[in-house]
């Protein structure tokens, strides 16, 4: 009974979540762009709290069910605030798949959250510092335009996280200098929105690795 309640908490807040940005975009008063990053940063951050009161199956499952919402979704065009973009991506499905992959492979649950977090937060931010400055530095990687404001960004976030991760668990201190590093690299040559998965997944073995 109380798995239940939980999951169907997490789908609730979810589907808020995404009701809120549909009514945003269909009353013109947010761009496409910018609803889709208010749903990545939100859900990620939400998903990356998931341990406190979920388990890793849980998680996992809610996996599964993301994954499966957004096929049929992108299928229908049923939420619009989230797929009509104009640059091709599945950062939909990476997303969902970045929940699963994290929470299998992570050892522990602060691992599983600050990987999630350099998902939601630092590429959800690094996304919006990147286009809304028109006139910033510009340059392309694998086909892709990238900006270099947005890569500092997600550089200084990855930073942040990394650096509480290692005071609370006492890790070395070699973490701060590789983390952030390995991520944004990664998260510049990452095509179509694979970033979603790889940032995650690879943070959560630079981590294990150094701690």
């Amino acid at each position: 009974m109380i798995l239940m309640i939980s999951l169907l908490v997490c789908a609730f807040v979810i589907l808020a979540i995404i009701l809120f940005v549909e009514f945003l975009r269909s009353k013109k008063l947010c761009s496409v762009e910018y609803t889709r990053k208010f749903v990545h940063i939100t859900v990620g951050v939400f998903a990356a709290f998931w341990p406190t009161f979920l388990s890793r199956d849980q998680i996992v499952l809610m996996g599964l069910a993301m994954l499966c919402v957004v096929y049929i979704s992108k299928k229908h065009n049923v939420f619009k605030s989230i797929h009509k973009v104009k640059r091709k991506t599945n950062g939909e499905y990476y997303f969902a798949l970045a929940i699963i992959g994290t929470a299998i492979f992570a050892n522990t649950d602060i691992v599983y959250s600050v990987a999630v977090l350099h998902m939601s937060l630092a590429d959800g931010f690094a996304a919006i510092v990147g286009t809304s400055i028109k006139k910033g530095v510009k340059y392309r990687v694998a086909g892709q335009r990238k900006s270099a404001e947005g890569s500092f960004t997600f550089f200084c976030l990855s930073l942040f996280l990394i650096v509480i991760f290692a005071d609370i668990t006492q890790s070395s201190r070699l973490l701060v200098f590789a983390v952030p590093a390995t991520a944004t690299i990664i998260e510049n040559i990452s095509p179509h929105g694979s970033d979603d998965l790889f940032v995650p997944v690879s943070v959560v073995f630079l981590l294990q690795a150094f701690s």
